[in-house]
């Protein structure tokens, strides 16, 4: 189940942007007129302390990108998790609202880490009231230290917004959200790791 929804389409990634701290990539998606995005940096800590933030799912409204609320919903064990979020969406759009599984893999020495995220409809759910639920999406994060626990951080991203969203707006926009998530990363993993 862990590899079913790897971002792994045919098409090759085009460098966006090459900034001082990130690299942007896109890459057409063979599911949907909506581009896939790939961003590419590198952060001063070890994997296994960036990959424990990434699982503080009540960090998520400091840090990423307009998210106004994140819980825990449910961990399935030691490798998955489920979590629920909240987007806030600049007018005239609904907020988006999404439940994500979460499952991750973590080599012996933790230095390689790699999780897959996918987003769930939970139909046994009501959808909340002025709100579009996110239903088509997929996350990837994959963390590899170096010898000076230097971590490069390859983050992938395909995602349907839902809703009355043509898909040439969505695509005007992708690179914000990301871009913004990635320097919130960064920003929350110098405020806890001080030491490095």
């Amino acid at each position: 189940m862990f590899s079913s929804y790897c971002l792994s389409f045919g098409q090759e990634w085009v460098l966006s942007k090459d900034g001082k701290d990130l690299k942007t990539y896109y890459r057409e998606s063979e599911r949907s007129a909506i581009k896939e995005l790939k961003i590419v940096t590198t952060i001063n800590a070890p994997a296994i302390e960036i990959f424990n933030l990434l699982n503080e799912i009540d960090l998520y409204d400091d840090w990423v990108y307009r998210t106004t609320e994140a819980k825990l919903v449910r961990e399935y064990n030691d490798k998955s998790l489920q979590y629920y979020a909240v987007v806030d969406f600049p007018w005239p759009f609904d907020d988006r609202e999404m439940y994500i599984i979460s499952h991750y893999k973590i080599s012996a020495d933790e230095k390689l880490i790699t999780t897959k995220s996918k987003a769930v409809p939970r139909k046994d759910i009501e959808e909340r009231e002025d709100h579009v639920r996110i239903t088509d999406m997929e996350l990837g994060w994959t963390l590899t230290e170096n010898d000076n626990k230097e971590t490069e951080i390859i983050y992938t991203m395909r995602s349907d917004p839902g809703g009355v969203i043509p898909a040439w707006i969505v695509n005007l926009a992708l690179e914000a959200g990301p871009t913004n998530t990635m320097n919130g990363l960064k920003d929350l993993v110098k405020e806890h790791m001080l030491d490095y």
